[in-house]
């Protein structure tokens, strides 16, 4: 998913483009909350309220609770059975690189955790950086934003990635509190914010 500018209008301070932002800007949290709704689901807090004709059914005592919640057993099967079998590449010699990457990387469990990200939230990232140290890139699993951390994807006008964006707190105990990081990933740009 991500933001999508294709039908923004051009002039800047136009009232249409202004709705345009506001209606995109409520697209961006209501598919945010979903994320979150859809993690509550699956860790078995979905927090409803189990309704009276089933508590006759079940003949439940007045007061207990009851919860079921089966909604992590279909993800996980799914995951479970996802694997990458193969990476293509122009030469063999190339090939071979890649599957030591991805075995150096221990993308055999991390996969297991992209798939399972993508079958629960519909959107999972995998971020790619450069380790000078050992000659190759590394990769790590990255949640999708949900308005507190997570990685989002950002679309220009023909529907291809603009830039990735990466938002996280670290905890900083001269402060008692924390410290917001946002990394913004362009073509040929890293950028960092740090709140104070």
């Amino acid at each position: 998913m991500g933001r999508d500018s294709s039908n923004m209008p051009r002039d800047l301070t136009s009232d249409a483009r202004l709705a345009y932002l506001r209606w995109l800007a409520a697209k961006e949290n209501a598919r945010r909350q979903l994320y979150t709704r859809y993690r509550e689901f699956y860790a078995g807090d979905a927090g409803y309220e189990i309704m009276e004709r089933a508590v006759k059914f079940l003949d439940l005592p007045v007061g207990v609770e009851f919860d079921i919640n089966i909604c992590d057993i279909p993800v996980d099967v799914m995951a479970e059975r996802l694997a990458v079998s193969a990476l293509t590449c122009e030469s063999d010699a190339d090939q071979e690189e890649m599957w030591e990457w991805w075995v150096r990387n221990r993308m055999d469990g991390v996969q297991k955790q992209v798939h399972r990200g993508v079958l629960r939230d519909g959107d999972a990232y995998v971020l790619t950086h450069y380790d000078e140290a050992e000659n190759m890139p590394r990769f790590s699993y990255e949640l999708a934003y949900d308005g507190s951390w997570g990685m989002e994807m950002i679309y220009n006008e023909d529907h291809t990635p603009e830039m990735a964006v990466k938002r996280w707190q670290v905890h900083n105990p001269e402060d008692a509190g924390y410290v917001h990081r946002k990394n913004y990933y362009t073509e040929d740009a890293i950028y960092k914010w740090i709140s104070d």
